[in-house]
């Protein structure tokens, strides 16, 4: 017998890739219609990786980020309208659609990439994002991850782009911010090129929790 393809899709993530010259699009009744319009051109693509399963991950939520730091996706979007107008799209199409109450895709993306790990019949996982922050999937066996629909990024390439591992990345873009999520990040002056050498050479977490300054939480 043999082994099988899982996709999982960020669906919350592909479906506002538009380019600028397609955002005007509406309908008659002037509703947005740009976002609708690029998924369905992506449905091609999604069909030629012949998956055995496709699991589209939603966003519900990012609460507790939010408690932490309530600019947190401050400059995004709100994206109930566009999914409501999007999930229609994929009634036909044999998937599940996931999600978790006050989790973001990205948390199912993990969850799923861990589970499907053990599972005996599948022996490829792709996962189709834009966002870098999904790389820390790669530390699964068996996990490929896309960042589009094109550009496959492995555990190299992410490596000669940020200088540090998949499973650092978070930690890596909570120092240095990441702006796709609105985190400025930390102010380390001269202690910058001492950070990222330690990312360079891959040095655990908590010696690099150690280089970084103290934090005033009462400011």
């Amino acid at each position: 017998m043999s082994k099988s393809k899982i996709l999982i899709i960020d669906f919350s993530s592909i479906i506002h890739q538009v380019p600028m010259n397609m955002r005007r699009l509406t309908t008659s009744d002037g509703r947005k219609s740009g976002h609708a319009f690029c998924f369905l051109r992506k449905m091609k693509r999604i069909q030629s990786f012949n998956a055995y399963l496709i699991i589209f991950a939603l966003d519900a939520g990012h609460d507790a980020r939010s408690k932490e730091n309530p600019e947190y996706k401050g400059s995004r979007e709100h994206s109930a309208p566009i999914v409501d107008d999007v999930i229609p799209l994929i009634e036909n199409v044999p998937s599940v659609i996931m999600y978790k109450q006050g989790f973001e895709a990205d948390d199912v993306i993990y969850t799923c990439c861990r589970v499907f790990q053990d599972v005996s019949w599948a022996d490829e996982v792709v996962v189709l994002a834009k966002d870098y922050d999904i790389a820390h999937v790669l530390t699964f066996n068996g996990v490929r991850h896309f960042m589009t629909f094109d550009d496959e990024v492995n555990s190299h390439s992410l490596f000669m782009r940020f200088g540090c591992v998949p499973g650092k990345l978070s930690f890596f873009k909570a120092i240095f911010g990441d702006s796709s999520d609105n985190i400025k990040g930390l102010k380390l002056g001269k202690k910058k090129k001492e950070v990222v050498h330690s990312f360079l050479e891959n040095k655990s977490i908590q010696s690099i929790f150690k280089q970084l300054p103290v934090l005033d939480r009462k400011k």
